[in-house]
């Protein structure tokens, strides 16, 4: 909690990480590179509890030593991750929005509730990306703004 009483939530710069890494890892008999809500919120879950994503890619050093995830860290905002309108969801929603307005994803033209980047991400972007995400979990890191060309 911070002085206001306020769970603490992660930094918005780790969260659009973990959201475009659902990107990186995605599943290659999805060519379109689709995403629902829920897929993205999973995305995040995963990184968040076990640190990392699905089928053990990129997973953080801390985590194959044992040490604290995110979800530790961030405890507090991270309990309540099935919580409709709760400070997870909410976070994650906000910056689906955040990256909508910053033109790297947007929203599918064909179905409500599923998103698709705008371009592919560069490689250069795709390592920014990993950078973020592959950071040993700690309390009160600054991570400065994610920078995509």
């Amino acid at each position: 909690m911070d002085e206001n009483n306020n769970a603490l939530k992660p930094p918005a710069t780790l969260i659009d990480g973990c959201i475009l890494a659902s990107w990186i890892h995605y599943d290659p008999d999805q060519p379109r590179q689709v995403k629902s809500r829920s897929d993205i919120l999973n995305a995040v879950f995963m990184r968040f509890s076990e640190g990392s994503y699905p089928r053990g890619t990129d997973t953080a050093l801390a985590t194959i030593k044992g040490d604290e995830t995110w979800g530790d860290i961030y405890k507090e905002w991270f309990t309540n991750f099935n919580v409709g309108n709760g400070d997870y969801q909410v976070l994650i929603g906000t910056r689906l929005a955040s990256l909508i307005t910053d033109n790297i994803v947007m929203r599918d033209n064909f179905e409500d509730g599923f998103y698709k980047l705008v371009s592919p991400l560069s490689k250069q972007n795709i390592e920014s990306v990993k950078n973020i995400t592959l950071l040993i979990p700690q309390q009160g890191l600054k991570i400065p703004d994610l920078r995509l060309d």
